[in-house]
């Protein structure tokens, strides 16, 4: 959770700010971001694939991970 991801788009959902395209931030930061601090603990054993997928569906966010 501590590599770096881009937002390359967004979908607008409810009680989540637009505008954060282009935005870079580590897994565990865009988590906390959009989720709160208790996103830590949620996610905790969940696999980053399964994380960035559920960030899409939930926050409209697509993350790109930045090698």
């Amino acid at each position: 959770m501590d590599k770096f991801y881009m937002c390359i788009g967004e979908n607008f959902k409810d009680g989540f700010r637009v505008g954060r395209c282009g935005d870079v931030m580590t897994l565990r930061q865009w988590t906390i971001e959009l989720f709160g601090e208790k996103a830590v603990e949620f996610f905790k054993g969940d696999s980053v694939s399964y994380v960035v997928n559920y960030i899409l569906e939930n926050a409209g966010k697509r993350l790109k991970k930045l090698s």
